[in-house]
């Protein structure tokens, strides 16, 4: 072959190959990996094309304050509330919760995102030996994580302590902010090469698993299905199926490290104390396993995370947001509009409904 034709040929290959990545990507791919509503992890990382949810993430008239929006005038932010968590703290899903508390409660919240690590109890201590939590004087402390990922946050026999200084911990929260930016930027765009092919890839090999297992519950290695007894969410042809991150599924803790858990949390409950500060543990419960009970054919082998009641039988000196039980109550009730879509079917966080359920606790509990 003639260097000519040689060219001609790895042209024809290399022009096939992005025509059909483009194909793929405008007719089936993209609709997996963007969703308008801000939510949609399940979908992505399943690569599965949904039809939309009948609910939408809703705007609150007031809006919480993020840590980076006040780094170099805290003395001059005093809030109510200060928040520390994972994704669901940081806005995934489309809507904060802290949002909701501003605008139906009249009281101020500040949320500091887990930069560099992504874990409230290091965070907490970050903002503690550094003197920023003395400057941003908060009445209350809300610690949030996904319960399947407490172990390797809080369940250490001591945590760790961090020397971290004031402006290292500003340039992390500061590089975190414009990461994010960058993120909704390629999202807005819809348009990046690496990221088409990569997602069409994860179709084609999903689409393939799915072929050839049909009954198999998993629709990939990231992402598993069971089908409900109730009708849970309102996409249409999706209401009673459970989309769920099979990381998060059949998680279970020793009894040791929910002793750890328990007695690292007093150590910060008995630091706030003297601070006169009321500190609330917010674990949020997967979506397995708050509807764990509703599966219309339930694994054997498998069994919902227990550590809130595992806490809550042990002495503590924090609060705890009983999220599963409280969302579980709106799921028992006989009104069937207020418990669809308390998740997102195509994702793993919540809705704003069950963020506003789940706030009605926490203010009844810092009112008590």
């Amino acid at each position: 072959m003639t260097s000519k034709k040689y060219c001609l040929a790895l042209f024809l290959v290399i022009s096939v190959f992005f025509i059909a990545n483009m194909v793929l990507w405008q007719t089936v791919s993209s609709n997996s990996f963007y969703d308008e509503d801000g939510h949609g992890d399940l979908s992505r990382m399943g690569m599965i094309n949904m039809t939309s949810s009948l609910t939408h993430p809703i705007e609150y008239p007031q809006k919480h304050i993020e840590y980076s929006e006040v780094a170099d005038k805290l003395e001059q932010t005093h809030v109510d509330i200060l928040t520390i968590g994972d994704s669901f703290s940081n806005g995934s899903g489309g809507n904060y919760y802290q949002d909701y508390i501003c605008s139906e409660y009249g009281v101020s919240v500040m949320n500091v995102p887990c930069r560099p690590y992504n874990d409230a109890l290091k965070t907490f201590y970050i903002l503690k030996n550094t003197g920023l939590l003395e400057q941003i004087k908060p009445r209350v402390i809300i610690l949030e994580s996904l319960t399947a990922n407490m172990k390797e946050r809080f369940g250490m026999k001591e945590p760790e302590q961090y020397d971290y200084t004031v402006e290292g911990f500003n340039q992390a929260q500061m590089a975190g902010r414009i990461k994010a930016d960058v993120q909704a930027q390629i999202a807005e765009e819809k348009l990046a090469p690496g990221i088409m092919v990569k997602a069409n890839a994860e179709f084609i090999k999903s689409w393939l698993r799915r072929m050839t297992n049909d009954d198999d519950y998993r629709f990939n290695d990231a992402v598993g299905i069971w089908k409900l007894n109730i009708r849970a969410f309102s996409n249409p042809g999706w209401e009673d199926k459970l989309l769920f991150p099979l990381s998060n599924a059949n998680v279970r803790f020793e009894e040791q490290v929910v002793y750890n858990i328990n007695n690292n949390l007093n150590d910060v409950a008995g630091y706030c104390e003297k601070q006169g500060i009321k500190l609330i543990l917010l674990p949020v419960s997967d979506k397995y396993d708050v509807y764990s009970p509703y599966f219309a054919s339930p694994p054997s082998d498998w069994r919902e995370n227990t550590v809130i009641n595992d806490l809550k039988k042990l002495s503590h000196r924090y609060a705890i947001i009983d999220t599963t039980n409280s969302l579980r109550k709106v799921i028992e009730s006989s009104d069937r509009s207020e418990y669809t879509d308390l998740f997102w079917a195509d994702d793993m966080h919540y809705s704003w409904k069950a963020n506003q359920i789940i706030v009605k606790e926490i203010m009844q509990n810092i009112s008590n």
